[in-house]
């Protein structure tokens, strides 16, 4: 009796998994941005998006309650509209993290634009002999340059000082 108690826990508890709909309203500024979730196309914006959340047992050794999320995140990722300057963005959602009651809502301000930071670096190397580390140096500051960190007077000043 009490081994077939024992068998019956076991059995109810292998693999035994839940499964909820996460039902997500997706907008963006401008509207009609095109939506994919892990690479397939849910139409463009405003829309709908169903995320499933999985969770197994995985034993309260494991977790505190005893679930494990395994369904895992979903990457969300909106386009700019045809004929709108703007960058894409992706989110990352976990559908088992919602708490709230009703549907969550995801918003994409797309309208943003590349911004470059302000604060100046200064980079310098210890070791002026070594042609490796000054190359490694050169071609770190060129990547700055190129991407708008430094400006090129900036550049060729701080080539000079690694060169002598």
């Amino acid at each position: 009796m009490r081994s077939s108690v024992i068998w019956i826990t076991c059995f109810l508890m292998i693999g035994c998994a839940t499964s909820t709909n996460v039902t997500y309203n997706i907008t963006s500024e401008p509207q009609g941005a095109p939506i994919d979730v892990d690479g397939m196309s849910m139409g463009t914006t405003p829309t709908i998006a169903t995320l499933e959340c999985t969770k197994k047992w995985v034993g309260v050794i494991n977790s505190p309650d005893g679930w494990a999320n395994a369904t895992g995140k979903y990457e969300v990722k909106a386009y700019p509209p045809k004929g709108i300057n703007g960058q894409s963005q992706t989110k990352n959602i976990d559908p088992c993290q919602w708490k709230g009651t009703g549907n969550p809502a995801l918003q994409f301000d797309l309208g943003l634009e590349k911004v470059t930071p302000t604060q100046k670096i200064d980079i310098t190397t210890t070791i002026k002999n070594d042609n490796s580390n000054i190359q490694k140096s050169i071609e770190a500051l060129k990547t700055l340059r190129n991407s708008g960190v430094i400006s090129e007077e900036e550049y060729k000043a701080k080539v000079l000082r690694l060169i002598k």
